[in-house]
């Protein structure tokens, strides 16, 4: 019996199962990956929107006041409204000294099924204003 050459159908068959295999958990990574490079993505413009409103609170641009709900505008143009981005503060009096107040920022995007899928929240302790205006009298 002479040797064959080339390939038999059952090699061919066998080395595709393989290909569509591994093509199929590439396909798998790729897409795992994606949805990781957007989680982070999020979480980074939740944290530095944070940090933003934060900074506004602080320096008076905004009322240091609880709020829930407000819409957020972009800083890096011209003020145009972030869909789906959302931010409440929290105001209470400092647990340890009282004429210190505690703000708790929180900045959280919704997505398309309404759930947030991205959060950051930032707490700073800073002096009451109410200490301010005594001082001023």
């Amino acid at each position: 019996m002479t040797p064959r050459r080339g390939m038999t159908l059952y090699e061919i068959v066998l080395s595709l199962a393989i290909l569509f295999g591994s093509m199929a958990v590439m396909a798998g990574m790729i897409a795992t990956g994606s949805r990781a490079a957007t989680q982070s993505r999020l979480r980074t413009k939740a944290a530095i929107l944070c940090q933003t409103k934060l900074a506004e609170i602080v320096a008076g641009a905004e009322p240091m006041t609880a709020t829930s709900g407000g819409s957020l505008a972009d800083p890096a143009t011209s003020g145009d409204v972030l869909a789906g981005w959302s931010w409440d503060l929290g105001v209470t009096q400092g647990d340890l000294h009282t004429d210190l107040v505690r703000l708790e920022v929180t900045v959280r995007h919704s997505g398309e099924n309404g759930e947030s899928d991205a959060a950051s929240t930032l707490i700073r302790y800073v002096r009451s204003p109410a200490v301010y205006e005594a001082a001023a009298q």
